[in-house]
């Protein structure tokens, strides 16, 4: 993406949409705020964003305005006036998501950095490099490590067998579909993130 702006070079910027849904994607090189900014088209909540998917995707390292300085976190930016249901699922962030307390997010069998845990989201079934924040979610620090995937240096997310997030998916909430196409659950419970293998 390319522009004079300094601040919004996100690679998908959401203004007050309904029933988006957001798929299948590997980001990298996002710049701004973060890959996805959801925001909302006027000043009252009932204006904001409602009832958003982000299901599938994966963030690579987004990237500061204007410089190749990689962003501290926010894979993602969850929208101060959210309203609705808005689900965040089996995703694979390289950067923890920036949620607020205002806009009620379930966020479940995603793999990646949590390090807070917003008091406006329902957490279950994540795989997390650094902490838990709910039921069925689970810490594996070596969770984004190079050798569970086939090619991480060139956007090939594969999981390679014993993936720390085999079969720790969840159960009442997943995608038909993998990254890849690949039906969900292969076996008896669905893999977390946005590959299926087990």
């Amino acid at each position: 993406m390319t522009g004079n702006n300094l601040s919004h070079q996100e690679c998908i910027y959401v203004n007050g949409a309904e029933k988006l849904t957001i798929s299948r994607n590997i980001f990298w090189k996002c710049r701004g705020t973060s890959a996805i900014n959801f925001t909302q088209s006027g000043p009252t909540a009932q204006e904001g964003p409602r009832d958003m998917v982000v299901e599938n995707n994966v963030f690579e390292l987004g990237l500061e305005p204007n410089t190749d300085k990689p962003l501290s976190a926010g894979s993602i930016q969850g929208c101060l006036q959210c309203v609705g249901t808005n689900i965040m699922r089996n995703n694979l962030w390289l950067q923890e998501p920036i949620l607020y307390p205002q806009a009620k997010w379930l966020v479940t069998a995603n793999v990646g950095p949590i390090t807070s845990c917003n008091s406006g989201t329902t957490y279950r079934y994540n795989v997390s490099t650094s902490r838990t924040c709910g039921s069925g979610d689970i810490v594996r620090t070596d969770a984004l490590n190079a050798s569970w995937y086939e090619d991480r240096a060139n956007h090939k997310w594969r999981y390679l067998p014993g993936h720390p997030a085999a079969g720790r998916g969840d159960p009442a909430s997943m995608p038909a579909i993998d990254l890849f196409g690949t039906a969900r659950p292969l076996g008896g419970l669905p893999d977390a993130g946005p590959v299926e293998i087990n």
